[in-house]
């Protein structure tokens, strides 16, 4: 069994259980919002690099959403180490949906390495307003050490 810790209580997990762990935060209760952000986690292999996953991921995206336009893919800086930064926008019924992505690679308590993907979504372009909240919310992020 592995401790898992949440904001507002542990427990034990077994060894094989993934954490795919999703935060959403919305401007609103219900419908549409002009700002989303997620949090998600997901294991990597030992072998994967910043490079490799936001080629993969790039090429995933392009292949599963609609009119696909890859803006941009680059090395950013997250927490103050390297990440992985994508932009990019879909049609999604008749409506393009625009995103910006921070990955950055974390070893989790037991040792799994991670992703950790902060994905912040726009209906339209991002305006000014929504590029600096994104860039806020970015610059804010402070890695908790992990437990021996």
């Amino acid at each position: 069994m592995t401790a898992y810790h949440t904001n507002e209580l542990s427990f034990d997990l077994p060894e094989d259980f993934k954490d795919k762990t999703h935060h959403i935060f919305s401007l609103t209760d219900a419908g549409p919002s002009p700002f989303n952000l997620v949090i998600s986690r997901h294991p990597i292999g030992d072998e994967e690099t910043l490079e490799t996953y936001g080629e993969r991921l790039a090429s995933e995206l392009a292949q599963s959403l609609p009119k696909f336009d890859l803006i941009r893919s680059r090395l950013i800086l997250v927490a103050g180490q390297a990440g992985w930064g994508l932009e990019y926008r879909w049609l999604n019924q008749g409506q393009w949906l625009h995103q910006r992505q921070a990955t950055l690679f974390h070893e989790a308590d037991a040792g799994a390495r991670l992703a950790v993907q902060f994905t912040a979504t726009v209906a339209g372009d991002f305006s000014d307003r929504w590029k600096q909240v994104f860039a806020d919310i970015l610059g804010s992020i402070r890695l908790r050490p992990t437990e021996a």
